[in-house]
Parts: structure tokens; C-alpha cells; sequence
């Protein structure tokens, strides 16, 4: 089931086991989308964080040739996790997870 407060899900694919990791993040979608809607919250994305980085290298710009920033930035290897919040104390432009080991690929 889809939650509308959880917008998009990304995880790597061209990495090995990427659909377990899509099918751990829509379950993720699933059981934690139900508490963002009744805080009233919402989440723009939900992306999964490279092993060696933060994944955003790892998706397309849709045709910007500018870098986003933050992207590409290397997380340590204790960092299982980070939200980028919007500002507005109900946004979310993004929460990011580790689901493989570090230096895994």
C-alpha cells in the first residue's frame, strides 16, 4: 500500500540484491508511512545510502547538469542513516538509509 505522505522510494540498482533492497524500502514505506501521515508529516523521499557514499550518485539529475548539493558526499561508516529536513518542521526533502554493509561493492 501506497502512503502519500512517503512520495518516492529510490534504492541503487545497479548494485547486487538491489530488489531486496527496493522490497526492504517499500516495507519500510508500509509500516512507517502510517505514523508519518498521523503526525502530519511528510517525507519527499526515501532513497537508499550507497555503501560508500550517500547514493546520490547513483540516480540521475533528470537532465541537470549542476551537481545537487550534497551529493556524492561520503558518509562515515558508523552513519547508518540521515534525514534532510526542509525546514518547516513537517517536511522531510529526504531520509536516507544504509542497507549494505560499508565498502561492500
Amino acid at each position: 500500500m501506497k502512503h502519500n505522505s512517503i512520495e518516492t522510494i529510490q534504492h541503487i540498482p545497479n548494485l547486487v540484491n538491489n530488489e531486496k533492497c527496493a522490497e526492504m524500502l517499500e516495507r519500510l514505506r508500509a509500516e512507517f508511512g502510517p505514523i508519518v501521515e498521523k503526525r502530519g508529516w511528510r517525507v519527499l523521499t526515501l532513497t537508499e545510502m550507497c555503501c560508500c557514499g550517500d547514493g546520490d550518485a547513483h540516480f540521475p539529475s533528470g537532465g541537470n547538469k549542476k551537481r545537487r548539493r550534497g551529493r556524492g558526499r561520503i558518509m562515515g561508516h558508523n552513519v547508518g542513516g540521515y534525514n534532510v529536513a526542509r525546514g518547516d518542521a513537517r517536511t522531510s526533502l529526504g531520509i536516507h538509509i544504509r542497507l549494505r554493509r560499508p565498502k561492500s561493492h
